[in-house]
């Protein structure tokens, strides 16, 4: 009888151990702003637009055609904004230099910060 109580209660104990104390908890990764989310839609053709009429852009185009670079139009201008940065909105216009490779010409709000191959 003893040994039927002892039993009860040891497996009792597992059980409410198993069931009932909380364990290591699975967090889910929080959700990384850190990279930059595409813009689609009206949002992006504002943003287009006035980078496309910017004097930074105009001149960014000229100094890159004497250079050697053509540019296709704005067919496969991105738009990227990056959250964790204060919401900046980066404008990639892509240009063809002189080997054939695509580069990008890259304007965060409204001012030219680079020419970057693509990746």
């Amino acid at each position: 009888m003893k040994k039927k109580l002892l039993a009860m209660l040891f497996s009792g104990a597992i059980a409410f151990g198993v069931f009932a104390v909380p364990g290591n908890v699975v967090n889910a990764e929080e959700t990384c702003a850190c990279h930059p989310v595409t813009v689609y839609g009206a949002e992006a053709n504002i943003e287009i637009a006035k980078v496309l009429s910017s004097d930074a852009f105009k001149t960014a185009k000229a100094d890159l055609f004497v250079k050697g670079y053509s540019w296709n139009g704005v067919a496969n201008v991105e738009v990227v904004k990056w959250e964790d940065y204060f919401f900046k909105v980066g404008v990639k216009v892509p240009f063809v230099n002189s080997n054939g490779n695509v580069e990008y010409a890259t304007f965060v709000d409204g001012k030219l910060a680079g020419v970057y191959p693509s990746m």
